[in-house]
């Protein structure tokens, strides 16, 4: 906005709905590149849930599409089974939920 000549900002953004994400960013002097990076990120991660699950030995295809679709998988073979801890979307927490045995923030 800033090489435009006489052009309102705030008079633009009041134009805008209120549905519509938006981060006014100045070319020149960089100004608003954190607030733009803050929203991409929250819109990047929206609707993604941070779980843990506790699946049956028997259920390492379950791993395979976690690691292959999920985020941030932490993994741990133990004698009861293998607990995964990972961020997921919707589609996989609907999917894999009767495994889950906590949400974590």
């Amino acid at each position: 906005c800033d090489a435009a000549v006489d052009f309102d900002v705030t008079a633009y953004m009041s134009t805008l709905n209120d549905n519509v994400e938006y981060a006014a960013i100045s070319a020149l002097t960089g100004e608003g590149i954190d607030s733009f990076v803050d929203k991409l990120e929250m819109m990047l991660s929206a609707g993604k849930r941070r779980v843990k699950f506790k699946l049956p030995m028997s259920a390492g295809g379950i791993v395979n599409e976690l690691y292959s679709n999920a985020e941030n998988i932490d993994v741990d073979y133990t004698a009861d089974g293998i607990e995964v801890t990972a961020t997921v979307d919707e589609k996989l927490y609907g999917k894999y939920g009767r495994y889950i045995t906590e949400e974590t923030v």
